[in-house]
């Protein structure tokens, strides 16, 4: 390529050239006559061919692009950037760039380039060689600003550069500034804030976590408001503010009093002298003088009571090692190889493997035999193979057992697994056959549940319930076979409410991939009892079994073998602290190893940040979910984390009241909200966490309008989960109270204030109103005798969390399955329960088939901005009582119970969150819909978008007046282009019109048209046959183009319309 600003291209006349060599060439040039001046266009490349003629008559052709630069061109050739690579690759026509670069790079040089000198250009309105852009901590917007060399044109190339996100929780020197600019999902630093347009005041979150909670649901996790449009607003100036701003380093608790600016900090721990050293580095090991094992120093009792072999000689394994089914069928699969290269087929088909693993936000589709786990396949094949040859090698033991659980990942972390059709025998056997058998496990509970009047996909509690009913039932008529099957059915399921759900229980299941990998680990650590790697491996996976005691044992070998290594000392920790009597004894040797073990992932969280290791529990939960491409045990495990994080905090901030209840109430928010967005299934466990937080919201803001339609929204969550009980109807009763309360308390001060009467009136709050007396005259009686102990209360109860950690998060051994079956209500014949927050996310309504169920909603959007609107008569009505004891008056001398209210307290602003719950629970309450309908009327005038609200007012007249569920469906402002939820309406506006036979209503061909549209034709076939029964071929002519997007008159739906007999 020849660059000019010359207006032609001077080629010599044809003729001969003598070279060095004496040979002589002639040359021409293509369609040209001899030599002459070649006309060049501006900002054009010309071509020029030069065919050139040897003596023998050999001809070879050049060509030459001579490209004319242009005067007004305003394009860059290139950018250059110190650090780091541009994405996509550089191209000129290319304007918008991003550039990832490394947590600690503080700042970063860009040096653009152009073809012509004269061409201006200006990085971030600076000279290129002068500019060095200083990295937020963050985020980092350049604009590179080219003029051109006539100054008619100028374009902007955008490069984002983005720092990789630090995976520590920061302390800012101000107090102030760690509120200012918490994220409220992962209680850390917002990184590269974004905000939600509309919310007052602003929602701000994490780009990153704000992306995954609205992956699936665009709804406000603060607040359930439906997210439309361009709902996002970057808070560039904000991220500008808070790189500025002063942390701590940090290991200020390692003695660094070095105070940073917050863009910094990176480069700043990179060189801190007081960073941690890595474990493993450590010298302080004494050998034991009785068996020669290595130990810390000042660990030598531990390891003498423990550890020393001379005293603890029987820990060898009771594992003898056998021949699998499952692994002679994968040998009858392979090919004969020598071991050797049959480890190293399975070595490269691994790298294939992780090579071919979808990244986030990808949708892959694999052909036949190329997908990941067909390459895992092929690996456990080879290796396979490599035993049956060489059966008393560990490595390949070992081997094989990695990718059989790798197996189990890549279904967990990336929702791949094996399509049916695709499966050979041997490998059928590793996953089909148990997944078919967990599908008929759940269906025959799911047909037990609805038999015993729990409908369907109910909580794990009441599936449990249902078939405990079930057993004593059978057991009682003399059905002992059906009994025994249906107690396996109730230990299987029971496994799932363990620490580790479903993890543990395909861990103890040898039919699963996992539990095969758990023999395999086994298998090598039979031949081989002094290795430190299978000793590793087996206590992992016993622990994850529930097998303490024998995980214990697998780990104390592995300390006597290398007692610095940080993973051992962290496992064996976790294992000592997860027995049911807890440590005990072992008490501080146990915070000794996990001390050490956490320190280690601080370590590593530092030297490689891009792995996202984070120091703290929230910030570590949020990132692994953020980073987590399926939704599988291990994203619910991060979900638990994230929960039992955020509610050890607010036990602490409860531990110190005073001033704090405006952050209380905030927190319970943040816990509340974060339930609602989860897929943790429902649970008691869940459902009491989500009761009780939501409780002390109130408690600290009692006369907040939206922390009152919180608590509205558990306490119906309690009743749905055990409606016949007691228990639930106090609950539904409590429910109806706080969604009154809230409803009153809209325009008045959220702070402060007349507590409701609708509140004061629950027994929890009256009998914390005891508790609070009754410690108040302990207090004074302790106080009079001149006692110096702490009151009763000082100590509030351990938080809400989930039992012991273990290697894969928090779980309690009374809680919730991993991966069990969410609770759902009934649509039809009864409320749309709000199990986990009111209106179903996003504003959509679940799409349940006539007499069929649908997932309980999850949460109720807010509305934003704008002006009120114009009530119907039920909100302005006088609230009515839900129970004969709220009808009571009160006593003549009963004062309101009441705060100080502050001078710039905000008020409680009207929305319909409270008012959807309240006509929920109101109809879970009574066959009158009177109320419950006015109150469905005015959320669809304060939310329009709210398909719930439709779909439920619609319900409560569908017996009685089902036309006039036609015109409810009919007021919803559908678009142009209607959704899935949107389809739900089409539909049952259709279903309706022709089961009344309104066949000549103009809205059927209108709603057919949208509902085929979305769902297909297939929807449609069944009215379509009774339409034409009904010679209604105009109606019929008009619905197919409409849905086709044709004109009637298209000559292929002419031809059809005659093959139908509509013409």
């Amino acid at each position: 390529m020849i660059l000019t600003n010359s207006k032609s291209f001077v080629i010599p006349k044809a003729g001969s050239r003598k070279t060095n060599i004496e040979q002589t060439f002639v040359y021409e040039m293509e369609h040209h006559d001899g030599g002459r001046s070649i006309s060049l266009k501006e900002g054009n490349t010309t071509v020029i061919k030069i065919e050139v003629t040897a003596e023998d008559g050999t001809t070879k052709i050049y060509q030459i692009d001579a490209k004319r630069l242009s005067a007004s061109d305003a394009t860059l050739s290139g950018i250059q950037l110190s650090v780091g690579e541009l994405v996509p690759v550089f191209d000129a026509s290319q304007l918008l760039y991003t550039c990832t670069v490394p947590y600690h790079l503080s700042s970063l040089k860009i040096t653009p380039s152009v073809l012509d000198k004269k061409t201006a250009v200006t990085v971030n309105g600076q000279d290129p060689s002068l500019a060095e852009i200083s990295l937020n901590i963050g985020q980092t917007p350049v604009n590179l600003e080219v003029t051109s060399a006539d100054g008619s044109t100028k374009s902007v190339y955008s490069v984002t550069l983005l720092k990789q996100w630090l995976g520590h929780a920061v302390e800012f020197a101000d107090r102030e500034h760690q509120t200012r600019f918490e994220c409220p999902v992962s209680l850390a630093p917002c990184y590269r804030p974004l905000s939600i347009a509309g919310s007052d005041p602003k929602h701000v979150f994490s780009e990153p976590i704000i992306e995954e909670l609205t992956r699936t649901c665009k709804q406000d996790p603060l607040d359930s408001s439906v997210l439309e449009g361009d709902w996002k607003v970057g808070e560039n100036g904000l991220e500008t503010e808070m790189s500025a701003v002063v942390v701590l380093c940090l290991f200020s608790h390692r003695g660094c009093s070095e105070r940073i600016k917050y863009s910094l900090l990176g480069s700043h721990i990179q060189q801190c002298t007081f960073r941690p050293k890595v474990l493993e580095d450590r010298e302080d090991t004494i050998s034991c003088k009785e068996c020669s094992c290595k130990f810390v120093k000042g660990e030598e009792d531990w390891h003498k009571d423990y550890v020393c072999s001379s005293k603890h000689s029987r820990r060898d394994i009771k594992h003898s090692l056998k021949e699998h089914s499952w692994q002679k069928k994968l040998q009858e699969t392979g090919i004969v190889e020598n071991v050797e290269t049959l480890m190293k087929n399975a070595k490269q088909l691994c790298k294939k493997y992780r090579d071919a693993l979808p990244k986030k936000g990808q949708t892959k589709k694999f052909a036949s035999g190329s997908s990941p786990v067909d390459f895992l396949h092929d690996a456990a094949v080879n290796i396979s193979c490599a035993i049956k040859q060489n059966p008393k090698d560990p490595k390949l033991h070992y081997e094989l057992g990695l990718v059989l659980e790798e197996q189990y990942c890549a279904k967990d972390l990336f929702g791949i697994a094996k399509e049916s059709d695709d499966i050979d025998e041997g490998f059928a056997d590793l996953s089909l056959d148990s997944n078919a058998k967990e599908s008929s496990k759940e269906d025959d509970i799911q047909a037990i549940c609805q038999q015993r009047g729990g409908g369907s996909n109910p909580s794990l509690s009441r599936q449990l319930q249902a078939l405990d009913e079930e057993y004593r039932f059978l057991l009682d008529s003399g059905q002992s076979g059906k009994a025994d099957y249906v107690q396996g059915l109730y230990v299987w399921k029971s496994k799932q409410a363990t620490q580790d759900g479903k993890a543990a229980q395909a861990a103890s299941d040898q039919e699963t991939p996992l539990g095969k990998a758990c023999l395999k680990y086994m298998d090598a650590l039979s031949l081989q009892q002094n290795n430190l790697t299978y000793n590793l491996h087996t206590g992992r996976v016993l622990l994850l079994q529930g097998k303490l005691a024998e995980a214990i044992e697998r780990f104390q070998v592995a300390l006597s073998i290398k007692p610095v290594m940080a993973i051992v000392r962290l496992y064996l920790g976790l294992a000592l602290s997860m027995q049911m009597e807890g440590p005990g004894k072992r008490l501080k040797e146990a915070i000794y190893y996990l001390h050490d073990g956490v320190e280690h992932i601080l370590g590593l969280s530092i030297l490689r940040a891009e792995e996202k290791s984070p120091s703290s529990a929230s910030l570590l939960a949020s990132q692994n979910i953020c980073g987590l491409v399926h939704r599988g045990d291990t994203y619910e495990s991060m979900q638990w984390l994230l929960l039992d994080a955020h509610t050890n905090l607010l036990e602490m901030m409860m531990e110190e009241e005073v001033g704090n209840a405006q952050w209380i109430s905030k927190r319970c928010r943040y816990i509340s909200s974060i339930i609602q967005a989860s897929i943790i299934p429902q649970s008691r466990e869940v459902l009491d966490l989500q009761e009780k937080t939501c409780q002390k919201g109130v408690i600290a803001q009692p006369t907040n309008s939206y922390a009152l339609y919180l608590l509205g929204n558990s306490q119906l969550a309690m009743y749905e989960n055990a409606p016949n009980t007691d228990e639930g109807k106090k609950g539904l009763a409590d429910a109806i109270l706080s969604f009154r309360a809230s409803i009153a308390q809209e325009g008045k001060p959220s702070i402060g204030g007349d507590i409701p009467g609708q509140l004061t009136k629950q027994e929890w709050w009256q009998e914390r109103l005891k508790k609070q007396e009754s410690d108040k005259e302990i207090g004074a009686a302790d106080k009079s005798k001149g006692s110096t102990g702490l009151p009763s209360n000082t100590k509030r109860g351990a938080p809400a969390s989930r039992g012991t950690p273990t290697n894969r998060g928090t779980r309690g051994t009374g809680g919730a399955a991993r991966g069990a079956t969410a609770a759902k209500t009934p649509v039809r014949g009864s409320s749309r329960g709000a199990t986990r927050g009111g209106a179903i996310r996003g504003g959509a309504a679940a799409k349940p088939v006539r007499g069929k169920t649908s997932a309980p909603a999850r949460g109720t959007p807010v509305s934003r901005g704008g002006s009120q609107p114009k009530m119907t008569t039920s909100a302005k009505k006088k609230e009515l009582p839900a129970t004969d004891e709220a009808k009571k008056p009160a006593p003549e001398d009963a004062k309101p119970q009441s705060t100080p209210v502050p001078a710039n307290a905000p008020l409680n602003r009207m929305t319909y969150p409270a008012r959807l719950g309240l006509a929920r629970a109101l109809c879970k309450e009574t066959e009158d819909f009177k109320e419950p309908q006015l109150l469905y009327g005015d959320v669809i005038i304060m939310a329009p978008q709210v398909h719930d609200a439709y779909i439920e007012l619609a319900d409560s007249l569908l017996k009685t007046e089902p036309l006039k569920a036609v015109d409810v469906y009919a007021k919803y402002p559908f678009k142009e282009e209607s959704t899935f939820d949107d389809a739900y309406l089409h539909g049952e506006i259709v279903r309706i019109l022709m089961k009344q036979e309104q066949f000549d209503d103009s809205r059927l061909g209108r709603h057919m048209i949208a509902w085929g549209r979305v769902m297909g034709l297939g929807c449609l076939e069944k009215y379509v046959e009774i339409l034409d029964s009904k010679f209604k071929s105009e109606l019929l002519k008009n619905v197919y183009a409409g849905v086709n997007r044709k004109s009637v008159d298209d000559p292929d739906l002419q031809d059809f319309f005659k093959f139908k007999m509509w013409l």
